[in-house]
């Protein structure tokens, strides 16, 4: 029996790319899928809470628009908190943010509503200190030809999290009278959580060597180099675009289908068809994507995502919501992983090694700020049918502006490389 499980753990390693990857990513990676796991438990719920004591869905926009905003504006906060100490800290700085979200919420069921300001604030900074070690160790842990199949792994394996828990938390929510389910359910994301920060205290404290001497931030330099820079701007405004759709979609089916039938367990069976596209999406990506055809998977995903959005125009039921919903999740992963990787790309080679954090902060910020227009634009849309479906073609659109742009980032650091090796520079690898 040992022997079997040898076996078949290294089948697993093999078949999900782990082999190709060090040490320093798998610790991250355990530590990152318990993070998904007390996500996975709770963020769907956090929006049926909200509508479910409102009865509206536009708390659960505002919501989200909060979450953006305070995300955006707590980037450089972290960044220098990782400087003066170091990125250990910000990863757990993020999880403690997000066990303070959870107490607040199991103390404050019965006004959700008029607490949601402070629970916006608290998932905004919590997000932006987490997202941003994140990124950080994701650059760091992994290299170009590489990173499409970690980031695949860890979308496969939050995929197989989707697709148990919040199915798992919809039927205790619905079995358990009143807003005893929701605690439970939220008191169960608050032990994961605390998991979450002892198995971050394997990660190393400093992920670049000059960390420990290097006290400053400098956003100033990064700024000005993306300003004068066509690749760095191309790459940004990418970024942006891509949070317009992104930003929406993380909650606009839901709130349709809670609108259409409040039933926290077919959320649930929702996100748990949602996750079975994820996982096959990220398998699939981790086969078929390599660093020469992300662009044209982009673009393929986008067309297909926008024929796909027939399916709520011809009528807007729970089934046609559902089934738009697992073709979502299946091909904006496409997106989604080739835009991160072609960003991940553009630090490597361009980022100063001392300011790699200074960048990626800006990304999120950049992200943030595309996620808050396309909320912005959700609510010029009436709150109809008609409305609704408009706004995801319109939405959906916004991403082929985003492939060009990713496409032309990628052209333009060819150029630059080509005239590195010309000039005899050194060019990055």
């Amino acid at each position: 029996m040992k022997y079997f499980f040898r076996r078949f753990g290294a089948f697993l390693e093999v078949s999900l790319g782990l082999d190709q990857l060090g040490g320093n990513f798998k610790r991250f990676a355990s530590m990152h899928c318990t993070f998904n796991l007390f996500q996975g438990l709770v963020s769907v719920y956090i929006t049926t809470l909200l509508m479910r004591v409102t009865g509206d869905g536009d708390i659960v926009k505002w919501y989200n628009l909060l979450n953006y905003l305070f995300s955006g504006l707590m980037m450089p906060v972290a960044v220098a908190v990782m400087r003066k100490q170091n990125t250990n800290l910000v990863t757990r700085i993020g999880i403690l943010g997000f066990i303070v979200l959870y107490t607040t919420l199991l103390f404050s069921m019965n006004s959700a509503d008029k607490m949601m300001p402070v629970l916006g604030f608290f998932s905004g900074v919590s997000g932006a200190f987490y997202w941003l070690t994140y990124s950080t160790y994701v650059s760091a842990f992994t290299e170009d030809n590489k990173r499409d199949v970690a980031l695949a792994f860890l979308g496969f394996v939050n995929g197989i999290i989707t697709l148990i828990m919040p199915a798992l938390s919809g039927f205790v929510i619905e079995r358990i009278p009143d807003f005893w389910g929701y605690m439970v359910v939220f008191g169960l994301a608050f032990l994961v959580a605390v998991v979450t920060i002892l198995l971050s205290l394997r990660l190393p404290k400093h992920v670049n060597p000059e960390g420990k001497k290097n006290k400053n931030t400098y956003f100033r330099r990064s700024l000005h180099n993306i300003a004068h820079s066509a690749c760095w701007r191309y790459g940004m405004l990418a970024e942006t675009m891509r949070g317009v759709r992104e930003g929406t979609f993380n909650f606009l089916l839901n709130i349709l289908l809670f609108e259409a039938i409040s039933s926290e367990t077919l959320m649930g069976f929702n996100t748990l068809l949602t996750g079975v596209g994820t996982i096959v999406s990220f398998w699939m990506i981790g086969k078929i994507v390599k660093p020469g055809n992300r662009i044209k998977v982009m673009f393929s995903a986008t067309i297909i995502l926008l024929a796909a959005s027939v399916l709520p125009a011809v009528s807007l039921n729970p089934a046609t919501i559902m089934l738009f919903a697992l073709i979502n999740a299946f091909f904006t992963q496409f997106i989604l992983n080739s835009s991160s990787s072609i960003f991940f790309l553009l630090v490597q080679k361009k980022a100063e090694m001392n300011a790699r954090e200074e960048y990626f902060s800006i990304r999120e910020l950049m992200l943030d700020f595309g996620r808050i227009v396309g909320i912005l634009v959700l609510f010029l849309f009436p709150k109809d049918p008609v409305g609704y479906v408009i706004a995801i073609v319109a939405l959906t659109l916004t991403q082929f502006v985003t492939v060009e742009l990713s496409k032309h980032t990628l052209k333009l650091l060819k150029r630059e490389e080509k005239e590195q090796v010309e000039s005899g520079k050194p060019v990055e690898a």
